[in-house]
């Protein structure tokens, strides 16, 4: 670390654990807490699994340059463990890892891998080998796990070997070699191991069942680009263990390729909306084909489901504006047939009203008829010689004079009498004129 006044101050830190086999283990990480909380997590929980107590257990030594910082605490620590970190922690961990493979100490040393942050490497290393630039017993020098608690306890395996004693934990196996060619697959127990006799363990494998989540982007029938989520659940088949182990170096890329191959092939053949309809029956073509395949590896799927289909953010923007147009005009027709329905009752309303009013009007005039008939029938018997002629002419006498009553009865009246002969209209506009006359000799 850098000091005042640029003079540099290298510390050579180690942590001492009061239980475990390993008196003091060197941590590598970075100097950032990183982006994660998991990290931190992880840090947090190495400690509690080294047993720190709140006492200063570690020591503080200073150095003169990196070079003997490094030869201290190499020579010191009795196993290494690198959390997630940057250039500086993988090149302290490779550093050790190679001095591991030149036979300059045989201290364990071990990868926290948190939340598969190492996942990249170990693929690199596993592809060193493959390709002939590491050996099998080199790789084995870097211990993964994905736990503190897991780590710690590969490391004692790894101890125990040098006492020709492991321990394979429940739902696990572990390959035995001989000379660097397999032997025998270890069950769950304790096993004695003899490495003088060339014995050794290449790995373990996990029999629990595990889960990989695969994101394949691929075009549907209409020209629609989705990213389809498929969650695979698979697990090592027991009885072909050492199958599982050595004939595949990276299962997860494994299972991938054959995710997308599926549906690549399933997905160009249905239109969008039938993908989100049949995703049951594509999730059944990916787990009918990887099963075929991974069966030969020694691997089971357990079980595959589609988890999400996920349009481009355009697209489903577009299928939220066809969708909200399609209700809007369904909402106008609905509303223009209501109004229809409306005014077609209005109209009925309306006929129907004027119908009876109609009728009203019939069946008043009938009335009348009726009480006129009534009446000259009864005058006419009352007073003899009166006939039909006589009787009427008094009933409209009667009813002139009833409506010059009414009308007299008003103060508001506006209404104009004119006589109903053929000369009226003359008369009329004599009256007017002579008004007209008499009105403008006052003035």
């Amino acid at each position: 670390m850098e000091g005042e006044k640029g003079k540099k101050v290298e510390v050579a830190a180690v942590v001492e654990e009061k239980r475990s086999r390993f008196r003091k283990i060197c941590v590598f990480c970075g100097n950032q807490p990183g982006r994660k909380a998991i990290y931190q997590e992880a840090a947090i929980e190495l400690g509690r699994q080294l047993y720190i107590t709140s006492q200063t257990v570690g020591e503080v030594q200073i150095v003169s340059d990196m070079h003997e910082r490094k030869a201290e605490t190499a020579r010191r620590a009795d196993a290494f463990i690198a959390l997630p970190g940057g250039y500086g922690t993988l090149e302290e961990l490779l550093e050790v890892v190679t001095w591991a493979q030149l036979g300059i100490h045989k201290k364990p040393v071990g990868l926290l891998n948190i939340d598969g942050f190492y996942d990249s490497l170990l693929f690199f290393v596993d592809m060193a080998v493959d390709e002939g630039f590491i050996t099998r017993a080199a790789r084995n020098i870097i211990i993964s796990a994905p736990s503190a608690k897991e780590l710690i306890r590969k490391f004692e395996t790894a101890m125990g070997q040098a006492f020709c004693c492991i321990q394979v934990d429940q739902s696990t196996v572990a390959m035995r070699e001989t000379f660097g060619k397999f032997d025998h697959v270890l069950e769950p127990g304790c096993h004695f191991l003899p490495w003088c006799l060339g014995k050794q363990i290449a790995g373990y494998l996990s029999l629990r069942v595990q889960q990989l989540d695969v994101r394949c982007e691929t075009k549907t029938k209409d020209n629609v680009f989705v990213t389809v989520v498929a969650s695979i659940q698979y697990n090592a088949i027991a009885d072909q263990a050492s199958d599982a182990f050595y004939r595949l170096s990276n299962t997860k890329e494994q299972i991938q390729s054959y995710v997308f191959d599926v549906i690549r092939a399933s997905v160009p053949k249905l239109n969008l909306d039938d993908v989100f309809e049949q995703k049951n029956d594509i999730a059944r073509a990916v787990e009918d084909e990887l099963g075929k395949a991974m069966s030969s590896y020694g691997y089971k799927i357990v079980q595959t489901l589609i988890v999400d289909i996920e349009p481009d953010n355009h697209v489903k923007k577009a299928m939220n504006e066809i969708n909200a147009a399609s209700r809007m005009r369904v909402a106008a027709n609905e509303k223009a047939e209501a109004e229809k329905i409306l005014q077609i009752k209005r109209a009925e309303g309306e006929a129907e009203s004027k119908y009876l009013s109609g009728l009203g009007i019939a069946r008043q005039r009938q009335a009348i008829v009726d009480g006129l008939r009534d009446s000259v029938l009864a005058f006419s018997v009352n007073v003899p010689g009166t006939t039909a002629k006589d009787v009427m002419d008094m009933v409209l006498v009667t009813q002139y004079f009833d409506t010059m009553k009414e009308i007299g009865a008003s103060s508001k009246s506006s209404s104009v009498f004119i006589p109903h002969g053929p000369g009226a209209v003359r008369d009329i506009a004599a009256q007017v004129r002579d008004g007209l006359l008499q009105g403008s000799a006052i003035h």
